[in-house]
C-alpha cells in the first residue's frame, strides 16, 4: 500500500471524485501502489539514499518525490495498455520514466561520472 501519497490527493490529481469505497478505488489503488515503488526503487540507488526514504513520512517525503509519484500514477491510469492506441508517453530509455518524471528525480539521485 502506497506510504507517502494517498488514493484521496491521486483521486483530486486524476480529477476522479467517486464515492469512498466505490470498485475503482482497488484499481487506482493498485496503480498508486506501483508508481510509488517504482518511484523508491529509482531512488534506492545507494545507502545514502536507502537511509534517506527510511525517515520520509507523508508530511516530509522531498515535494518533487510526491509530484513524480501522482505523474507516474497518472501515467499507469491514462496509458493502461489494454488498448490499441498508439499514443504512449514518451519514455527515457535508460530509466523508462517520462522526461518529466526524470526531470523531478533528477534532484534525488547521486550524480554519476564515469
Amino acid at each position: 500500500m502506497a506510504t507517502y501519497v494517498t488514493l484521496a490527493t491521486a483521486k483530486t490529481h486524476l480529477y476522479q471524485a467517486w464515492a469512498a469505497g466505490d470498485p475503482r478505488d482497488a484499481d487506482l489503488q493498485a496503480k498508486l501502489d506501483a508508481a510509488e515503488a517504482a518511484v523508491l526503487d529509482y531512488l534506492k540507488t545507494t545507502q545514502t539514499w536507502r537511509d534517506a526514504i527510511a525517515t520520509w513520512t507523508t508530511s516530509n517525503v522531498p515535494l518533487p518525490v510526491t509530484a513524480a509519484i501522482l505523474l507516474v500514477t497518472g501515467e499507469l491510469w491514462r496509458f493502461r495498455g489494454d488498448d490499441a492506441a498508439p499514443d504512449t508517453p514518451h519514455r527515457d530509455p535508460l530509466t523508462d520514466f517520462s522526461p518529466q518524471v526524470c526531470g523531478l528525480l533528477r534532484r534525488t539521485r547521486d550524480p554519476v561520472i564515469a
